[in-house]
């Protein structure tokens, strides 16, 4: 019998893929792929608005060589204000996991 979370990686790396341009649909890439990609692992929005606005990261290729280890998405989080850092950390680091291994980089 498989462990209960293997289905769920399974379906969220299969997402992901359809994100980065591995289906058949294209034109995914973008800021809409970058919402799809930060909803799907409950990013806060404010979270997302420093990325995406602040920092001006417009593909999953920019997110993906946005960090150069995995390490570097808690000093990004955590100059976002009001939010919970340590499960947003979390929750980015987890984002960005899965886009660099969908890619072959990590």
């Amino acid at each position: 019998m498989y462990p209960c979370w293997l289905p769920a990686l399974v379906v969220r790396r299969a997402s992901l893929l359809r994100l980065l341009g591995c289906s058949s649909s294209p034109g995914n890439e973008g800021k809409e792929a970058l919402t799809q990609l930060f909803k799907q692992f409950d990013v806060d929005t404010k979270v997302v608005t420093h990325i995406v606005d602040i920092l001006e990261v417009s593909t999953l290729k920019d997110f993906q060589f946005l960090f150069s280890t995995i390490s570097d998405v808690g000093n990004v989080v955590s100059l976002v204000k009001d939010v919970n850092v340590a499960l947003q950390v979390s929750r980015v680091r987890q984002a960005w996991t899965g886009v660099t291994q969908a890619q072959g980089k990590a």
